[in-house]
């Protein structure tokens, strides 16, 4: 799961030109997504199964590299705490009565129309 969760952050955030497959439908889009997801999930399966399969002597020497990839993503999210403490993300919420009145209003456009 942290691996599939990494790899979206990656495709999402990061690196969305590093995407393989695109689909110029919005609709097909999240399909598109999966299966970057798929690729690049399996290719770092492999690579960790390689390194398990090495040896612990060998993932020992890696250990040192896991755990700064851990404390990185710890000072990440206490970084983007403070952050959103100081100027909060503006998100386009509604409220159920806003959103029922959104649905309304579609439903009258497509029943004029």
């Amino acid at each position: 799961m942290y691996l599939l969760g990494a790899i979206e952050i990656f495709l999402m955030y990061i690196a969305p030109e590093a995407a393989i497959f695109y689909s110029e439908d919005p609709l097909k889009a999240p399909v598109a997504m999966l299966n970057n997801m798929r690729v690049y999930g399996s290719a770092f399966l492999m690579l960790i199964v390689l390194v398990v399969f090495v040896g612990v002597r060998q993932v020992n020497k890696f250990a040192s590299l896991f755990l700064t990839c851990v404390i990185d993503s710890i000072l990440a999210i206490y970084a983007g705490a403070i952050k959103s403490s100081f100027t909060p993300p503006n998100f386009n919420t509604f409220t159920e009565s806003e959103s029922y009145n959104r649905l309304i209003v579609a439903s009258a456009c497509v029943e004029i129309a």
